[in-house]
């Protein structure tokens, strides 16, 4: 990323990434102290619960796609090729979970934060390590999101802490922008630049890149369609469908109708950047496909593979890296937002208000609320500096989110999804699927760093390299990788579960999890009153009309929230 920084750019470069820094910045000022009409929770928290549709719907990508899709899918895709296209799919899958099943519930019930459904379904004990769990993932999360920008996230901080969620969206809006242009302009410039005289099509199918319909049964492989896409599904039940971020926006729409054509738009919108991100790794490859950067020693860590990319296909395009630059910490700094918000209002609502001997005053509140933003935007900025990311940033992702990740996804689903789930039954699955994903994702992630376990790649070569140069090369000419199938080479003594790609982990975590605690809710059966708002409408004993039982109920509530907001205001 030090490119960005070099006499290779432009001062267009610089006046691009400038723009869209203190546009953010400018918009949570404004929406903090110039349009903030009301100093109330409801608006600080929900945006009054009036926000409109598009630009909620592009909060929603913005905030679930980083700098982590954006940097290390590219990365991926180029190494291993169009079995990336999974990813994207997934969200479909996702959406289609977050529209019938998720979110009818949550919106019924308007929580200020979603954990507030586990204290219902199961106890404030499940609702407790819940909120933990969250907030270690979220935490995990942004400190990989921070490595993968490598840069100071110090105004997502200001653009929570200052403007609320009204803030939030608007900045994602302009990030969501600037991260479609950029991306769709690297993969136009990179389409023409290319100096070869083979279609791209075809230098994708001799590198083995077109390989989505590659099916390879070994559960050792990185990718292959069946690791990518069915435990892939669980990243957006976790992004989406258990997020606290997602659904404060979500519960920010006026109506249970908007709500829903906004799960469209988001879910659509996932798709097509996820798409974009793998065709940009296929047009790296085809640009380097006789020329690997790492191999020509031009470049020393493929993490930074898109980077390099840019700044070269932009020595000829004024503004290209500062664009690409400015899409790369959009991503990070719409992510980062969203975990500052979801997590302060977490906090609060899950741990503080319910620790206090007294009722905080409206004023008091968003005093609170804004310093833990502040705290855990500080702790995240710091503690990027002690993140070591080995094996690449894709892989430390998806393990590290597998980690507790795989325990809020089991929470909620099992909630939902399963009628006889009790409180004994969900607290044995969760603690026996986190010592299980623990177990193997440390052990996993311990092989990779020691060598223990070495991911070969697609084959690469250098071997065009010097037909672009007059000079000596201070390098061998190598071909590596495969065409076909890759394998994956381990240590003998290595114990096999932890050669299992980390891709299962998450799956491994839920379905572990899932096993456990239905065999303990079956034999622990008692008497435990279920509220049937709170599984989904097919195991309900009498199933509702839906669409309006939930748009009245949610009504109710909002005019009893107002009800005791003017009490409390009368009162102080």
């Amino acid at each position: 990323m030090s490119a960005f920084f070099t006499n290779d750019v432009s001062i267009m470069d610089y006046v691009i990434f400038a723009v869209m820094f203190l546009t953010s910045a400018l918009i949570s000022v404004y929406y903090g102290y110039f349009r903030s009409k009301s100093n109330s929770v409801e608006d600080y928290m929900f945006g009054g619960r009036n926000m409109p549709v598009i630009p909620v719907a592009l909060s929603v990508m913005a905030s679930t796609l980083s700098s982590i899709s954006y940097i290390a899918i590219t990365r991926e895709t180029y190494y291993y090729g169009s079995v990336l296209l999974y990813v994207p799919l997934t969200e479909i899958v996702g959406s289609i979970f977050m529209y019938f099943f998720y979110i009818p519930i949550f919106y019924h019930h308007k929580f200020t934060s979603i954990f507030e459904y586990t204290e219902r379904r199961y106890s404030k004990l499940v609702r407790s390590l819940g909120s933990v769990a969250y907030a270690l993932t979220q935490v995990l999360y942004a400190l990989i999101t921070m490595f993968a920008s490598c840069s100071a996230v110090s105004e997502a901080v200001l653009t929570f802490q200052q403007g609320g969620l009204r803030g939030v969206v608007w900045s994602d809006v302009l990030q969501a922008l600037f991260m479609y242009i950029s991306i769709i302009t690297l993969i136009v410039v990179g389409l023409l630049n290319r100096n070869t005289e083979d279609s791209f099509g075809s230098v994708i199918e001799k590198g083995g890149r077109w390989n989505h319909f590659e099916f390879d049964p070994s559960p050792y492989s990185r990718f292959t369609p069946f690791s990518t896409f069915f435990p892939g599904i669980a990243i957006p039940l976790l992004a989406a469908c258990s997020n606290q971020g997602v659904y404060q926006r979500y519960t920010s729409l006026s109506s249970f109708r908007k709500v829903k054509l906004t799960i469209i738009l988001a879910g659509l919108s996932n798709v097509l950047f996820l798409s974009l991100v793998v065709v940009l790794g296929m047009v790296i490859f085809a640009t380097y496909s006789n020329c690997d950067p790492v191999l020509s020693k031009r470049l020393n860590d493929s993490n930074h593979l898109m980077i390099f990319f840019a700044s070269e296909t932009g020595k000829h395009v004024p503004g290209l890296m500062g664009l690409c630059m400015a899409g790369i910490i959009s991503a990070s700094l719409s992510s980062m937002s969203t975990i500052i918000n979801s997590i302060s209002c977490n906090i609060f609502e899950d741990v503080v208000k319910p620790a206090l001997p007294w009722r905080l005053n409206e004023k008091q509140t968003n005093y609170c609320i804004k310093g833990i933003a502040l705290f855990f935007g500080l702790v995240v900025t710091f503690g990027n500096f002690a993140l070591d990311v080995s094996g690449g940033i894709y892989q430390v992702f998806r393990t590290f989110i597998s980690l507790a990740g795989g325990l809020i996804v089991f929470i909620f689903g099992f909630g939902i999804f399963f009628r006889k789930a009790n409180t004994k039954g969900v607290i044995a699955g969760s603690v026996t699927g986190l010592i299980v994903t623990l177990w193997l994702g440390i052990g996993m992630q311990a092989a990779v760093s020691n060598g223990q376990i070495k991911y070969l790649t697609k084959m690469v070569t250098n071997e065009g390299c010097q037909l672009n140069s007059t000079e000596p090369l201070p390098y061998n000419i190598t071909t590596e990788g495969f065409v076909g199938i890759v394998p994956v080479i381990f240590d003998e003594d290595l114990p096999f579960p932890y050669r299992i790609t980390y891709n299962y982990l998450i799956g491994i975590s839920i379905v572990v999890s899932a096993v456990i605690g239905t065999i303990v809710s079956l034999c622990t059966q008692g008497g435990e009153p279920l509220d049937e708002s709170l599984i989904i409408p097919l195991l309900r004993k009498n199933r509702p009309n839906i669409n309006r039982d939930y748009t009245q109920h949610a009504e109710e509530v909002r005019n009893r929230n107002n009800v005791e907001m003017r009490e409390l205001t009368r009162r102080e």
